[in-house]
């Protein structure tokens, strides 16, 4: 069924396992346009969780929920983030130099993932806490989340239907969940600014 003139679309129910970064970021621009709840179902992972639930007026984890995050554009930083042979192989090809696209990738991808995070009130470091020091060598899972007392305070309007889980009924643990104070939190904030402006991950 359509919907009707007077209708009105005030939730998105979502199972991503992530995808392109740009598309991700132009979703969330829809749903924070719109002030959309989202309701995640089985799982948010990686762009979904960086761009989509952070976009939203508040998110719904349902029952056997799962919500994650692997990185964003901040994780050169912390880690490397090699692009694929396959990638290479194509655009030396094409007659391009890939570093220099790579380069100009991550460029435009931290610009604009800095504008969105601004945008949508959450702090742009709830995609790459995992991945810092402290944090990662503690890591055991594939993918990392945060309890509810942390992602409120990194900004994002989330609640759990049930409990908060790290795996599915019967599956293998896939998200490891953090708890960090305020005061961490803070401490690890001016880190990154240290890190931001001594790092030439960005540069032009």
């Amino acid at each position: 069924m359509g919907l009707k003139e007077n209708d009105f679309v005030t939730r998105l129910q979502i199972t991503s396992n992530g995808g392109d970064v740009f598309g991700g970021m132009a979703i969330g621009n829809i749903v924070h346009q719109h002030k959309l709840d989202v309701e995640v179902h089985d799982y948010c992972f990686s762009s979904c969780a960086n761009y989509i639930a952070t976009a939203a007026n508040k998110v719904i984890v349902k029952n056997n929920g799962l919500i994650g995050w692997h990185g964003g554009s901040l994780q050169p930083i912390f880690s490397s983030f090699d692009i694929p042979i396959y990638t290479k192989f194509i655009l030396t090809l094409s007659g391009k130099d890939w570093e220099q696209e790579h380069q100009q990738y991550l460029k435009k991808w931290h610009q604009q993932e800095a504008d969105f995070f601004q945008k949508v009130g959450v702090d742009q470091m709830i995609t790459v806490i995992g991945l810092m020091p402290g944090f990662k060598e503690r890591r055991d899972a594939r993918l990392f989340s945060y309890d509810v007392q942390t992602l409120k305070l990194l900004g994002l309007r989330i609640e759990f239907e049930d409990r908060q889980l790290e795996a599915q009924a019967g599956g293998e643990r896939f998200v490891q969940i953090f708890h960090i104070e305020q005061d961490t939190l803070a401490t690890l904030r001016s880190n990154l600014n240290d890190a931001l402006r001594e790092t030439n991950a960005f540069a032009d």
